[in-house]
């Protein structure tokens, strides 16, 4: 939320910015999944919005990311979502419902997230499996730095949605000791998603892409060597003894 309010700060300070005015564009023209046409036919419509729900988070996230006004985003879905030939009235319906929540407009991440829950809930009805997917809505939905954001808020953001995506019986004390998980946490952390895709400041992003993963394979060879804990390779430990102390000293970036 912080991080949305001061890129909402930011624009309107300098004004609406090209990637603001792209964003909205984005929303705007999003053409929902043939799937999610399907009428009656409850098991193809889950499909088209699993297939189809990361590119709605991604658009959305992207919007906030930029500070677009929230009813205006919310006015772009609506458009798109009532188009005739690529629109979706299920969708249509919840975005007008939306816009009158005054207690939910407020908040515009946490407004984000109870949208895409309710439309996890309506598409995987009479879908055998599908509802177990619906925990992943805030793992994939993280894509980018916000504005505003620490490295550190960063990775316990990552490390948090990717706990909630596995479940309850995942132990998060042991999860390092996974080398699945610790790949995907890391590289989710690292990679085009989240550091490197650093709206604010690309070349900051670029720079602690790699000083990230250079750290995490730095990690990884001393822990094989008995050098030190696994917990070291964990994306909160780089970030806050390595990332953070790389920006103060390099501010410059």
């Amino acid at each position: 939320m912080t991080q949305w309010i001061e890129a909402r700060i930011l624009a309107r300070t300098k004004g609406k910015s090209k990637d603001s005015t792209t964003a909205l564009n984005t929303l705007e023209a999003l053409k929902f999944h043939s799937n999610l046409r399907a009428g009656d036919d409850t098991t193809k419509m889950g499909e088209g919005w699993e297939t189809f729900r990361l590119t709605f988070i991604r658009a959305i996230t992207n919007a906030l990311t930029h500070g677009c006004d929230w009813m205006e985003s919310l006015a772009c879905l609506h458009v798109c979502s009532r188009a005739l030939k690529t629109g979706q009235q299920r969708v249509r319906s919840i975005i007008v419902t939306a816009m009158k929540d005054s207690s939910l407009l407020c908040n515009p991440v946490l407004h984000a997230m109870v949208i895409v829950a309710q439309l996890d809930s309506s598409f995987s009805l009479g879908v055998p499996g599908y509802s177990r997917e619906m925990p992943s809505a805030a793992w994939e939905a993280c894509v980018s730095r916000l504005p505003g954001e620490d490295a550190l808020t960063l990775a316990n953001r990552v490390f948090d949605s990717y706990l909630h995506k596995l479940g309850d019986d995942i132990d998060h004390h042991t999860i390092w000791s996974n080398e699945q998980y610790a790949s995907e946490i890391n590289t989710r952390t690292a990679n085009c998603n989240c550091l490197r895709n650093d709206v604010s400041d690309p070349a900051r992003g670029r720079a602690n892409h790699h000083q990230f993963t250079l750290r995490w394979h730095e990690a990884q060879q001393r822990i094989r060597s008995g050098g030190c804990k696994v917990q070291e390779m964990s994306n909160t430990y780089i970030a806050s003894h390595h990332i953070q102390t790389f920006e103060l000293a390099h501010s410059d970036l």
